[in-house]
């Protein structure tokens, strides 16, 4: 799983087009499994890992397996399906939910699975 958020970080600060995206976003996520706990840092335009304490600024809790996650991150499924199917549970706002749902799926590699669809 690090090394999946450590790919998503990369891909995230290669794609330009999520720059508009992360700049209005000033927050900490949360993501808890019930064997470990990653914290990740979106703070103007910028994607970071920490390795602290939970902090008091969190925006989103992230609960699940660690399998959901490795899904959502793989992109075989989206964030927004892993909620309804009750792998994954979040605290957020709804809007924040479909921010962070285009960052992971843009991020993972979603912008070239649309460039080579069919028109």
């Amino acid at each position: 799983m690090d090394r999946l958020l450590e790919n998503l970080t990369i891909n995230i600060h290669k794609n330009k087009s999520l720059s508009v995206l992360l700049g209005r976003l000033d927050t900490c996520v949360i993501i808890r499994t019930p064997d470990d706990c990653y914290i990740v840092d979106l703070i103007n335009g910028e994607v970071s890992r920490c390795n602290g304490d939970l902090k008091e600024k969190a925006g989103i809790l992230i609960t699940g397996s660690e399998e959901a996650f490795l899904e959502l991150l793989n992109g075989k499924i989206k964030l927004r399906t892993a909620l309804k199917q009750n792998t994954v549970s979040l605290k957020s706002s709804v809007r924040t939910v479909l921010l962070l749902e285009s960052i992971l799926y843009l991020g993972i590699g979603g912008l070239s699975k649309i460039k080579n669809q069919p028109v």
